[in-house]
C-alpha cells in the first residue's frame, strides 16, 4: 500500500517537473514568436522594405543593407539662389534601426524614421544664405529632409532653401521712375484701372496677355511706357527676360538699355519669376512721373545693371535746296540724333563679391540724319551772261534739290545714308 502511494507521489512529481520544464521552454519560445514579434509575419513592411519572415536581427541587417545602397546613390543638395551645398547622405541622416525594428508592428506597414543632424543643417544654411539660421523655418526644413530620406529612393535629394526662408513679403526689392512722359492721361488710367500686377511664383508673365484679360484698353504708346517701367524694375533682380523689344528711336522717357517697346499683337514684354514666392508690381504717379515698385521677399543675392562698350555715332547732314528761301538763307528742318550702341550686363553679387556676370542684351539705335534747308545756289555771273546771249527767254524755273553733306558724317561705310528728296 505504501509502495503504491509513494509511486503515485513520484509520478506526480515527475509530471509536475516535466510540465514546469516544458512550460518554461515552450512557453518562452511561443511568447517570443507570437508576442515579441521575433519572426515578422507576412505583409510586414518597414518603410519601403518588406521584412516578412525575417527575425528582428535579420530585419536590422536587411534595412542596413538597403540604407547603405541608398547612401551610395546620390547626395543631398541644399540650394539657395545661385549657390548650392552638396552633402553626403551619411553625414546628414541617421536611422536608429534597433529602435525602428523593435517597435515595428507585425503584419503591417511601419515607418522608417530618419534623424537629421540639426546642428549640421544650421551651420550649412547659415553659410549658404549668409544670415543667421533663425531666418529659416528650420523645423520645417528638418521634416522635409526626414520625410524624403525615409522613402529611401535611389536619387539625389535637392532642397531649395528659399522655400524655408522667413521673409518679409512687404519688402521693396527694386523700383524705377519713368520721367518725361508726354501724355500722362493714360498713365493715370493705368494707375486707376490696374494699379498693381501679381506675378506668381515660378510663372511666366506677359504684359499683353495681362492687359487682354483685364478687359481695359490702352494704346501701344502707353503700354510701351509701362513695359519700360516694368523692364527697368525687374532688370536688377533674378527674374528672367523671355521677350523684349526696343523702339526704332530711344524714347525721351527711357534711359539707354531700359527701353521696352510694345505693339499689341506683335511685340510684347514677357518675364519669368524664378522664385518660390509671389511678387507684386505696384504702380503710382509721383511728381517725377510713373513709379514702379517690385514688392516681395528679399532676393538671395544682390544684382547690379551696367551698360558697357557704349559708343555714339554722329548723324549725317542732309542739305536740301529750296527756291522758297532767300539767297544765302538756311533753316534746320530736323536736328537729327546721334546713334548709340551698348551692351547691358547683369552682375550677380554676394557681399559685394561678383559671382557671375550675364549679358542681357546689346541695344542699338541708328543715328537720325540732320536735315538742313538752304536757298538755291547763286548762279555764276559769267555763266549767266553767256546764257542770256544765247537765249531769248531767261525766265527759267529752278527746281529744288537735295545734297548730302558727307563732311559731317561718321562711319559712312558702316551706316550708309538716305537721300531725303523734297
Amino acid at each position: 500500500m505504501r509502495y503504491k502511494i509513494k509511486f503515485k507521489i513520484f509520478v506526480f512529481m515527475v509530471a509536475c517537473t516535466a510540465f514546469v520544464f516544458t512550460l518554461s521552454h515552450v512557453g518562452a519560445s511561443t511568447y517570443d514568436t507570437y508576442f515579441s514579434g521575433e519572426i515578422f509575419g507576412n505583409g510586414t513592411m518597414i518603410g519601403p522594405i518588406d521584412v516578412s519572415g525575417l527575425s528582428k536581427d535579420e530585419a536590422v541587417k536587411q534595412l542596413q543593407s538597403e540604407i547603405n545602397s541608398w547612401e551610395q546613390l546620390g547626395n543631398i543638395i541644399l540650394v539657395f539662389g545661385d549657390r548650392k551645398e552638396e552633402i553626403a547622405k551619411y553625414d546628414l541622416v541617421e536611422f536608429p534601426l534597433i529602435e525602428i525594428v523593435h517597435t515595428a508592428k507585425n503584419s503591417g506597414p511601419n515607418p522608417i524614421t530618419a534623424v537629421v543632424n540639426k546642428e549640421f543643417i544650421e551651420e550649412t544654411t547659415e553659410s549658404l544664405i549668409a544670415k543667421e539660421f533663425n531666418h529659416m523655418k528650420i523645423e520645417e526644413l528638418l521634416n522635409e529632409i526626414e520625410n524624403r530620406a525615409s522613402l529611401l529612393t535611389s536619387e539625389t535629394i535637392e532642397i531649395n532653401l528659399v522655400n524655408y526662408l522667413q521673409v518679409d513679403e512687404t519688402h521693396t526689392v527694386s523700383k524705377a521712375i519713368i520721367t518725361n512722359i508726354k501724355d500722362e492721361t493714360e498713365m493715370s488710367k493705368w494707375v486707376k484701372e490696374i494699379g498693381e500686377i501679381n506675378i506668381d511664383p515660378l510663372q511666366v508673365f506677359s504684359l499683353e496677355t495681362f492687359v487682354t484679360e483685364s478687359g481695359v484698353t490702352f494704346t501701344d504708346d502707353a503700354l510701351s511706357v509701362v513695359a519700360t517701367g516694368i523692364y527697368e524694375t525687374i532688370l536688377p533682380t533674378n527674374f528672367k527676360i523671355i521677350e523684349r523689344h526696343t523702339s526704332d528711336r530711344l524714347p525721351e522717357y527711357a534711359k539707354f538699355g531700359f527701353d521696352a517697346k510694345v505693339v499689341q499683337g506683335n511685340k510684347d514684354i514677357i518675364i519669368y519669376n524664378v522664385n518660390s514666392y509671389k511678387y507684386k508690381l505696384l504702380f503710382s504717379l509721383v511728381d517725377e512721373g510713373l513709379e514702379i515698385e517690385l514688392i516681395g521677399a528679399e532676393l538671395p543675392n544682390e544684382y547690379e545693371i551696367t551698360v558697357e562698350d557704349s559708343q555714339l555715332y554722329s548723324p549725317k547732314t542732309i542739305i536740301q535746296y529750296s527756291s522758297l528761301l532767300q539767297l544765302g538763307k538756311e533753316e534746320i528742318k530736323e536736328a537729327g540724333e546721334k546713334g548709340q550702341i551698348g551692351t547691358v550686363y547683369r552682375s550677380i553679387r554676394d557681399n559685394n563679391y561678383e559671382i557671375e556676370k550675364i549679358k542681357i542684351s546689346q541695344d542699338y539705335y541708328a543715328p537720325i540724319p540732320r536735315v538742313k534747308v538752304s536757298s538755291i545756289l547763286i548762279p555764276d555771273p559769267n555763266i549767266e551772261e553767256s546764257n542770256q546771249e544765247s537765249s531769248h527767254d531767261s525766265n527759267v524755273e529752278v527746281p529744288d534739290s537735295t545734297h548730302i553733306n558727307e563732311d559731317n558724317s561718321e562711319d559712312d561705310s558702316l551706316w550708309g545714308g538716305t537721300v531725303d528728296e523734297k
